[in-house]
């Protein structure tokens, strides 16, 4: 089975031509931003990408910039793209949110929960379908299932490489590493269509590396260190593509100096380097 007729079968038939022309709609959106929101309908709308939809040519951010200042929107058109509304108030707190600064809102979504929607609360300028509460639920399986199999990461908060082209005599190389250990993390659908997801977690010896190069005080900060691998497999090549994970447990004041003030040393450091050059 070909990579795009493995992603479209996870989803209902009737649902795929509506989907296709719901991406290739936001190509000829004419607003200065395009926002989508959460972390599911962006990876939906790169899944859109990798089957041929032709890519907006307007600036494409998350929802994430709205815990921050919004003075680069202020005044600008901004279109709001999500996947699903179930009731409408995630969508009406962005709009708010936005409108405060002065944007001018149009509101895109692909499939809204005939049960739940809340029309008072809501009422978005585009909408492809309109569907039943459990049939909402499946389209959301779906897109999951389908993000798996590009396979694009569910993660949009962490740097994901370019493709990496490794043979498959050399495969086994990348997870016989002794600094880092390796977990297979693929499901049996992601198996069946040739892709392959790991999770690398690091031995003590990369955690001493780390301790030597940013010093023990910020990396006691650190929580999570882990790199996820999905590669996809195409005759004797699996491209794959990495995805660097680091999280912070909770910083006390005196611990965000510290990791403020080696920044500053850092920055300082390398300066001095390139004024040398």
């Amino acid at each position: 089975m070909q990579l795009k007729e493995a992603i479209l079968s996870q989803f209902e038939p009737d649902i795929v031509v509506p989907l296709i022309e719901f991406g290739e709609s936001i190509s000829h959106i004419k607003a200065d931003a395009i926002m989508f929101m959460a972390r599911k309908s962006l990876c939906l709308y790169d899944v859109l990408l990798s089957l041929g939809v032709p890519p907006t040519e307007k600036c494409v951010i998350s929802d994430r910039v709205l815990d921050m200042r919004l003075d680069p929107l202020f005044g600008k058109r901004v279109a709001l793209i999500d996947d699903t509304l179930i009731l409408g108030t995630t969508l009406a707190k962005a709009k708010r949110t936005l409108e405060k600064a002065n944007a001018k809102i149009k509101i895109h979504v692909f499939c809204v929960d005939q049960k739940w929607w809340c029309k008072d609360l809501l009422q978005p300028d585009h909408i492809s379908l309109q569907l039943d509460d459990s049939r909402v639920m499946t389209f959301c399986a779906g897109e999951v299932r389908a993000l798996s199999l590009v396979p694009r990461p569910y993660l949009v908060d962490f740097p994901l490489s370019l493709p990496i082209r490794i043979r498959i005599a050399e495969f086994s190389g990348l997870l016989s590493s002794v600094d880092w250990i390796s977990a297979r993390v693929s499901t049996e659908l992601q198996g069946r269509n040739g892709i392959c997801a790991f999770t690398f977690f690091p031995t003590d010896s990369v955690i001493q590396e780390l301790i030597s190069g940013l010093g023990a005080d910020i990396v006691s900060c650190i929580e999570i260190i882990k790199v996820r691998a999905f590669s996809r497999r195409h005759e004797d090549i699996y491209w794959t593509q990495l995805v660097p994970t680091l999280t912070l447990k909770p910083i006390k004041e005196s611990d965000l100096k510290k990791i403020f003030h080696y920044l500053l040393d850092s920055i300082s450091a390398k300066s001095q380097d390139t004024c040398r050059t």
